[in-house]
């Protein structure tokens, strides 16, 4: 669900696995929806920080 809702907003995602299993649903990530409920607690997780080091001053 994450990697479709930062696909929806416009965010370019490079999803990391080795698992065949992950690997199809992270191509399967078009199949589902978010409600406008699950949009707005996702957008609440973010502090406007990054988790880079190179960002973090």
């Amino acid at each position: 669900m994450v990697l479709r809702f930062l696909i929806k907003q416009g965010i370019s995602v490079i999803p990391k696995t080795s698992k065949k299993t992950r690997m199809i649903e992270n191509f399967n990530v078009f199949d589902c929806s978010l409600s406008a409920e699950d949009r707005e607690i996702l957008s609440a997780l973010d502090t406007n920080k990054s988790s880079f080091s190179w960002t973090n001053y």
